[in-house]
């Protein structure tokens, strides 16, 4: 029942702390090249979030209370960004990056941000 709530034991924790790391380093990947796609969120990472907000929403104690707080965080930063995109025939498409102008501007040198979840939103963007 989704209007059911459950309290989380340390185990259970520790699982959703693994998928959010997942979903925070898929959302990070996105910018790297692999097979001539490049920045667009990928099916896997928006059908991991898709499967991972029930639980979530479903946690008695909210999540950023417990020992996984960072994760969540990152996680919650990450799903915000990827629901400023939208991909053309799922519901999903780029409404914020222009991506070829992105590329375009690889002649010019990166500016590279180290930092914790409050530096995401810089991601692969163009600055």
């Amino acid at each position: 029942d989704p209007g059911v709530l459950e309290e989380y034991d340390s185990c259970s924790l520790d699982h959703l702390a693994l998928y959010f790391t997942l979903i925070k380093m898929l959302y990070l990947m996105q910018g790297i090249p692999v097979s001539g796609r490049h920045g667009a969120p990928s099916s896997a990472l928006c059908g991991l979030v898709g499967a991972m907000e029930p639980s979530r929403r479903r946690s008695k104690v909210p999540l950023h209370q417990t020992s996984v707080r960072n994760e969540h965080a990152y996680y919650c930063c990450a799903t915000q960004l990827l629901a400023t995109y939208q991909m053309e025939g799922t519901g999903w498409s780029e409404n914020q990056v222009n991506w070829a102008q992105l590329r375009a501007l690889k002649e010019r040198k990166p500016i590279y941000i180290c930092g914790d979840s409050h530096t995401l939103p810089l991601a692969w963007q163009v600055v």
